[in-house]
């Protein structure tokens, strides 16, 4: 079935983006000092890696603006398919 078929994907997607969200969340709080690193080279890479990683809002809103109204057009042409029989 489908669900066999696409679940080795999303788990692999899935476990990518949490491991990446909880290394981004625990180099904030170093960053931030509230938690504490004797190494103050940690700090420092912390504190690069979590300015160069941050990602603007306004790409990843038009590109769901975007595929919502791909979603909606494909949507509606597969509906009138259906309805012409």
């Amino acid at each position: 079935t489908i669900l066999r078929d696409v679940r080795n994907p999303v788990l692999c997607v899935f476990t990518w983006a949490t491991t990446w969200s909880a290394i981004y969340k625990i180099l904030t709080k170093v960053a931030s000092g509230r938690i504490s690193c004797k190494s103050d080279a940690v700090v420092s890479a912390a504190n690069y890696f979590v300015r160069h990683t941050s990602l603007p809002s306004l790409p990843h809103s038009m590109m769901v603006s975007a595929m919502s109204l791909l979603l909606v057009f494909r949507t509606n042409s597969a509906y009138q398919r259906f309805v012409e029989g």
